[in-house]
């Protein structure tokens, strides 16, 4: 599958494009000016395209990134271009400048990476997998594709699995990038879904150093997502996970209410030696469930989180209802205080149980 990669710096957007290119996923890069060019002409059907907000440098050029995305959107609502991803790719510095804690602009984004990331090989894979996951997801939900049809569920397995917040927000949309934007969401988003980081949190364990690990995984297939874009990218529907504990283990004992140790010492019972999740002084607590939101988007380092011991954050955007809320950990907080997404009595309210304890 080919995606477009509109930058306005030739030799960056050769160079990024190439690094992305790889398997299944080419990626072309494309001027901003061309790209409007191929717009205008109605000749723009790629399976994707990563845009940088700055394309100031282009020579008659006087867009930028933003304007460019919603005039595609623009197009896409007119039914006049095909339905395709279209994903932030900027530098941090150019994000704080060009939108800052506005976050009027991110509903035109699929998701969004700042190109600093894939210096890392690990990370630039995992956000080779989600290009082509986008790209498959906006391939499948088109037309009359229902929702559970598109995230790989018949009517009754909804029901059990999903949430009525979002089957109410497909309803109300009308186009097949909307649609597609929003399993999207779902995807990224944790929620109604969750990834191998948030699955292993959730059951209090290091996988990696857990014997009982694969015999786990096969008994938890029965819940992973098998929808739209699962060929690329793993995940497990969330309330199957805890469905699936309380029929293996009891329900007078709700997974998220247990210590990562009882958690594992229940999971090393029936599948073989479990290690539980280090404790870790910056995140205190024992029944983590969710992770740090600051160290995951300024670091990309995932740090469990109990959420009885952790700080509330305000989203850039309101939440809607099946998405998780965030958090950040203790430690992180607190050395953030001034941040106006945190809730600074909270901090100083957990840091004064944790001194009393």
């Amino acid at each position: 599958m080919q995606w477009l990669f509109v930058d306005d710096s030739s030799q960056e957007r050769t160079v990024l494009a190439g690094d992305l290119t790889s398997g299944d996923l080419e990626v072309v890069p494309i001027s901003g000016k061309d790209a409007r060019a191929r717009l205008a002409d109605r000749t723009l059907a790629p399976a994707g395209i990563l845009m940088d907000i700055e394309l100031g440098n282009e020579t008659g050029f006087l867009e930028d990134g933003l304007s460019l995305t919603a005039a595609i959107r623009a197009d896409q609502n007119r039914e006049v271009i095909g339905s395709f991803p279209v994903v932030r790719f900027s530098r941090r510095t150019k994000v704080a400048e060009y939108v800052g804690s506005d976050s009027s602009s991110d509903a035109s984004f699929d998701w969004a990476v700042e190109k600093e990331v894939i210096s890392s090989p690990e990370k630039r894979r995992q956000v080779q997998r989600n290009l082509i996951a986008f790209a498959q997801v906006y391939e499948t939900v088109t037309g009359t594709v229902s929702l559970p049809e598109a995230m790989g569920l018949d009517s009754d397995q909804w029901a059990l699995f999903g949430h009525s917040s979002l089957t109410e927000r497909f309803r109300t949309l009308d186009r097949d990038h909307l649609k597609a934007g929003l399993v999207v969401q779902a995807i990224v988003t944790p929620g109604v879904l969750i990834d191998l980081d948030l699955l292993t949190i959730r059951l209090g364990i290091r996988a990696e150093a857990s014997e009982g690990w694969e015999k786990l995984q096969r008994e938890l297939e029965a819940y992973s997502y098998r929808g739209a874009g699962s060929a690329t990218l793993q995940r497990w529907w969330a309330r199957g996970v805890e469905f699936w504990w309380e029929d293996r283990f009891g329900s007078d004992d709700p997974l998220s209410g247990l210590e990562v140790e009882e958690r594992c010492s229940r999971l090393s019972t029936a599948f073989g030696a479990f290690k539980a999740i280090d404790p870790v002084a910056v995140s205190p607590g024992k029944r983590f469930w969710r992770f740090c939101s600051i160290t995951k988007q300024e670091y990309g380092e995932i740090l469990p989180v109990d959420p009885e011991f952790g700080v509330p954050m305000t989203p850039r955007t309101p939440p809607l209802g099946w998405e998780d809320p965030l958090y950040a950990a203790l430690g992180p907080a607190g050395q953030r205080r001034e941040d106006p997404r945190l809730d600074a009595e909270a901090i100083e309210r957990i840091q004064r149980r944790c001194k009393d304890t």
